[in-house]
């Protein structure tokens, strides 16, 4: 479900980082490669954590 969300961003940002996070990618190398600043990637962070939840997916260990 998530990989689908990520397949399913029109911002390419967002998609790219998204990507790179569900490959294991540390998140210095993530800023590296998309020559992001910390604050940036936390960001963007952000905003895939938002719409995964809105799309029902839940992290891991979290219970209704």
């Amino acid at each position: 479900m998530a990989r689908m969300y990520c397949e399913g961003l029109e911002d390419e940002t967002l998609r790219v980082v998204c990507f790179l996070l569900s490959r294991g990618l540390c998140e210095k190398e993530i800023r590296r490669r998309m020559n992001m600043k910390k604050k940036r990637l936390e960001l963007v962070k952000l905003a895939i954590a938002i719409g995964l939840r809105a799309a029902g997916v839940r992290p891991k260990g979290e219970v209704d």
